[in-house]
């Protein structure tokens, strides 16, 4: 038992010592939506704009799986109309947001160097997912002629999304672009009379600035 304890205890050693770790940036935009049941008032919540952007910190934990996590201010743009007489009114919000996911980095070229080593690949592509958590700083209410329609400042979901990663020419610092699709769980809105059930629907795309924080250039096994 301490035998496996050890060898578990090295691993995870070793796993620290060969990850590289980013900080950067990044900001975007694309379509926000308000999904669900509008209850007995019947309105219709109208798509809108998405706006984010902050900050990111990423950790390369093994040779093709990096986990990322980012505070993203978190703007939705969407309206609501409440009858075909009534103009459109503001149902958005904007939103502390912090994604955690983990993505699976797929190389478009790979080198070998020597057997058993291999060379950072210059550029790579991959799929992410993990769940998000999302705090309302500014939540619109459906109408606010009626309090009993307060609006839920916590949301919690899910993040999907594909990108691709290019590194500069003798640079630390590398582009990332990609889109992500946000769904929450949470009503937008806490269950009173007439108050609709609403859930936080987003497709964005983005572009991001990603800076190493240590300047290894090799890692010890292949992809």
């Amino acid at each position: 038992m301490k035998k496996v304890l050890l060898f578990a205890f090295a691993g995870l050693l070793s796993l620290g010592i060969q990850a590289q770790s980013f900080i950067g940036v990044k900001a975007g935009g694309g379509l926000a939506l308000r999904m669900g049941n509008t209850g007995p008032s019947g309105f219709t919540s109208d798509p809108g704009a998405a706006i984010t952007g902050g900050l990111v910190y990423k950790n390369q934990i093994l040779q093709r799986m990096t986990l990322e996590g980012d505070v993203l201010i978190d703007m939705r743009l969407t309206q609501a109309t409440l009858s075909k007489d009534v103009p459109a009114v503001s149902n958005g919000g904007m939103y502390i947001m912090v994604p955690i996911t983990a993505q699976l980095m797929n190389p478009y070229k790979k080198r070998m160097v020597v057997p058993y080593r291999g060379e950072e690949s210059k550029s790579y592509w991959y799929l992410e997912g993990g769940p998000y958590f999302a705090y309302g700083l500014s939540v619109d209410a459906v109408d606010p002629n009626l309090g009993e329609q307060r609006p839920n400042n916590i949301d919690l979901g899910i993040t999907a999304g594909a990108g691709s990663n290019f590194a500069f020419s003798d640079s630390y610092t590398r582009l990332n672009v990609g889109f992500r699709g946000n769904y929450g769980f949470m009503n937008t809105y806490k269950v009173y009379a007439d108050a609709p059930v609403l859930n936080n629907v987003s497709i964005i795309g983005y572009v991001g600035l990603d800076f190493a924080l240590s300047k290894k250039k090799h890692f010890q096994h292949r992809w």
